[in-house]
């Protein structure tokens, strides 16, 4: 049976604490294998890039939804494997890496084309992604076996998996490509990983649940949204030691610097808004009101414009960042959670007007081709991943007549309190000897 089948049915089909605990269950016992197949590299667009391409996974469709960042339409959404999760892009704009939960692998989006690559085998629930500034390698979160999948970009072949904590959620790669800052959901805790050797470190404690993480582009600061304490952790990046944390809104998860290193910004899930962080007093300002049950986030390469991914009325909402305004919601596919941006083709610019005739006549009518000027630009803008252990929804079939329904605060910390239970749970059977027969979970 696979992991969202059984979530399925033991959720029953709700958006409450059922489901989260249906979930914790199926992280138990499902484990989903893939199958690695060889992928050639694509080859860069011919003609300029102009333009933005928001990347966003759906998990309740099992598709990412492209936009154009120019004239905020959505394309056609590009179908990967089961319950797509985080989305991270390769530095120089070439591919987008997909988390899918439920299938236990990674899928490589070709974006000159928009087309899906061969999936790549992760642990189990790969949830969050994260790049290394020089492309090499993407690290990839696995919260259902507690470890780390660096694949290499060259071939897409996973390595080794590095064990962290409890639940790996999101991670962030500073920008020197040192470390790795990996948040566990229910160790509450932050990993650093020495990227030289794939090596954990020190797990650094923080708050409950930490979920999102994000580094300043300065690589001083690692922030981390502690989604049961509704706080956000700065963490000190050269002597990894936490800071006071600062309160924001309920239940926050994705996170994301702008990059001038002014601000950070954080998404409240329960609270439906995003919360400016002023970097250099660490003092939260004006919640920003945005979707239903929103989810991550990602900012583009200029700063100007930030993308919300609403989990609860599927769209996903750009804010003028001069501004801190909401704009018009951009309709998506079900339940996206996961969202970055990267640069992508467009048409190669007009030729230029044609030179005068010469003076001969049959001359005159000789048509003159313009040029085109090729080159490639990459532009980057990663969120850090949630976890689909801690907040796993239903499928978009299972909705029913109340498709906007949200969940409040209350049930939200409901799920937080089952989840910690189900952990402790978990450590307990750890600790017992050994089951001939697993329990029947599902």
């Amino acid at each position: 049976m696979g992991a969202r089948e059984c979530a399925r049915r033991r959720g029953g089909g709700g958006r409450g604490t059922r489901r989260a605990a249906g979930v914790i269950g199926c992280l138990i016992v499902a484990v989903v294998l893939g199958t690695a197949v060889g992928r050639e590299r694509p080859a860069a667009a011919a003609g300029a890039t102009t333009g933005l391409t928001v990347y966003v996974a759906n998990e309740d469709d099992d598709t990412v939804t492209p936009i154009a960042v120019a004239t905020g339409a959505a394309g056609a959404p590009i179908a990967v494997g089961d319950g797509p999760f985080g989305v991270a892009v390769t530095p120089d704009g070439a591919t987008a890496y997909v988390t899918n939960s439920g299938s236990g692998t990674v899928t490589p989006i070709a974006v000159a084309t928009n087309s899906a690559g061969a999936p790549i085998p992760a642990g189990t629930f790969p949830s969050g992604a994260a790049i290394t500034p020089d492309g090499d390698t993407v690290y990839v979160t696995n919260s259902g076996s507690d470890s780390v999948t660096p694949i290499a970009v060259a071939g897409d072949t996973p390595g080794t998996p590095i064990p962290v904590g409890d639940s790996p959620l999101g991670v962030a790669v500073t920008p020197n490509g040192a470390t790795a800052f990996v948040a566990n959901g229910v160790d509450h805790s932050v990993t650093p990983i020495d990227l030289a050797t794939d090596t954990p470190g020190t797990p650094i404690p923080v708050g409950d649940f930490p979920y999102g993480v994000a580094v300043t582009p300065d690589g001083a600061t690692a922030y981390v949204t502690n989604a049961g304490s509704d706080t956000v952790t700065p963490i000190d990046v050269s002597t990894k030691v936490a800071g006071t944390p600062i309160s924001v809104g309920a239940t926050p998860q994705g996170v994301v610097v702008a990059p001038d290193a002014t601000t950070a910004y954080v998404v409240n899930f329960s609270s439906g808004t995003v919360t400016p962080i002023d970097v250099s007093t660490n003092v939260a300002g004006t919640p920003i009101a945005v979707g239903d049950d929103p989810r991550e986030v990602a900012v583009t390469p200029d700063g100007t414009t930030l993308y919300v991914t609403n989990e609860g009325d599927d769209t996903v909402i750009p804010i003028t960042v001069a501004t801190n305004a909401a704009g018009a919601p951009i309709a998506v596919g079900a339940g996206p959670v996961g969202v970055a941006i990267a640069s992508g083709p467009a048409s190669p610019p007009a030729p230029p007007a044609p030179s005068p005739p010469p003076v001969c006549p049959a001359a005159a009518q000789a048509s003159l081709g313009g040029g085109t000027l090729a080159g490639a630009e990459g532009a980057l803008a990663v969120a850090p991943i949630g976890v689909l252990a801690l907040l796993r929804r239903r499928r978009r079939s299972a909705r029913g007549a109340n498709p906007s329904a949200t969940r409040s605060g209350a049930r939200m910390r409901s799920v937080m309190a089952g989840l910690m239970l189900a952990g402790a749970a978990i450590a307990v059977l750890a600790a017992c000897e050994p089951l001939k027969t697993p329990p029947p979970l599902c």
